[in-house]
């Protein structure tokens, strides 16, 4: 839309709209701070229709009670899911009509409200982890008020849609939703969590004008519940549970599957990509035939290889699922003898008891050659004397 259509719709409706009602000359037409509605040339149209403009300041909030009645029709119709251009302007009216006009006198009757209640200062952010079918509670604030003098307002924001209205007369949108006092905390709860309930939500506690506690939380929803990682070596047994309570026996189907990256399969149909590594190297029995699903629905794996190590599903019903992983240990070579801590102990006291040995065999040696040259030396002192008394005599 464009000022040009603006000022056609204007022309055909405004005035038309004015004579109908009955409303004289004491009223004041408002529009907000648009492109299209602060335009020169829509300034000056209104200006010749002689028509008194409410003055609308920058960055004020839209209080317009016709906001919500739009967004009310969006959701209608984003219901109908039209098809195209005439379907959706024939959904539009047909859904603008059925609007009660209860709805549009709640919305004025809110708008005292909507006005004076103050901002919440402070936002609180969560992040939650639900599994499918659980159910969920969140305590939101502890205060000393009734739940009835509260007004708790709940709704999704991706896409914009009010979930519940606490202390509203109108019929709740998800009867699975509701709030309640838990020991003085105003406590949130949902019944049977589904994939469709995983998305972004606001929470707002408000007392009269005074905003008590405002949240934000992203809930996330997961298909399966995850259970332990099973540890199994090659060559053994391996049993992996279909429950948190793996003794309990079950009476309904139970299914396993392999995940393989992002794909699963079922057990029957699932063939490894096996590679040997060498031309003696055997090639495995496939899981199939190694697989058997037991009576309390735990998976019996006989003669595990490397290859059996991934992420199985086992389903019990179109809402109950459990996700496990086999991790597969990997055996290495059988470690050296001489890399023992014994063995080496044993080769450093070898080389103490050498070194001691090699040391005393030196000094040995050493003490020998002095005491053989001390000896020559005497013997040549005693020769020299003998010859000294020859001569004298």
């Amino acid at each position: 839309m464009d000022g040009a259509m603006y000022r056609e719709i204007l022309a055909n409706n405004l005035l038309p709209s004015v004579r109908a009602l009955k409303m004289g000359h004491g009223w004041v037409f408002q529009h907000d701070n648009d492109p299209k509605h602060t335009a020169r040339a829509t300034k000056e149209w209104l200006r010749k229709k002689h028509l008194k403009v409410l003055e609308w300041p920058s960055q004020s909030p839209d209080l317009n009670p016709i906001e919500n009645l739009w967004r009310e029709l969006t959701v209608r119709i984003a219901q109908r899911q039209p098809r195209n251009l005439k379907d959706l302007e024939k959904v539009c009216m047909e859904e603008w009509a059925k609007i009660p006009a209860a709805v549009c006198a709640n919305l004025v009757k809110n708008y005292r409200k909507l006005v004076t209640q103050r901002p919440c200062e402070q936002v609180h952010r969560l992040n939650i982890n639900y599994v499918q079918g659980d159910n969920m509670s969140i305590s939101y604030l502890t205060t000393t008020h009734p739940l009835e003098s509260l007004t708790v307002n709940l709704r999704r924001t991706d896409p914009v849609k009010d979930i519940l209205k606490y202390s509203d007369n109108s019929p709740l949108e998800h009867q699975r939703w509701s709030v309640r006092n838990d020991a003085g905390s105003v406590t949130l709860d949902l019944k049977d969590i589904s994939l469709s309930d995983q998305g972004r939500y606001e929470c707002e506690v408000y007392k009269d004008r005074d905003c008590l506690n405002a949240t934000l939380f992203n809930l996330r929803v997961k298909e399966c519940k995850t259970l332990d990682s099973v540890h199994a070596t090659p060559d053994s047994s391996v049993l992996l549970p279909c429950s948190e309570h793996p003794l309990q026996y079950r009476t309904d189907q139970v299914t396993w599957k392999i995940f393989h990256g992002h794909q699963s399969t079922e057990i029957a149909q699932y063939r490894p990509p096996h590679k040997p590594s060498n031309s003696t190297e055997r090639v495995p029995r496939p899981l199939y035939e190694r697989a058997r699903i037991l009576g309390n629905g735990s998976l019996l794996i006989r003669d595990a290889v490397n290859t059996d190590g991934s992420w199985y599903q086992c389903r019990v019903s179109e809402k109950t699922c459990y996700e496990v992983k086999l991790v597969m240990k990997v055996i290495t070579d059988a470690p050296n003898q001489s890399d023992s801590p014994a063995a080496v102990t044993a080769n450093l006291i070898a080389v103490v008891m050498v070194t001691i040995v090699s040391l005393c065999v030196l000094i040995t040696l050493i003490v020998c050659v002095i005491l053989y040259f001390k000896k020559g030396k005497s013997k040549s002192n005693s020769q020299s004397k003998s010859t000294t008394g020859v001569l004298k005599s």
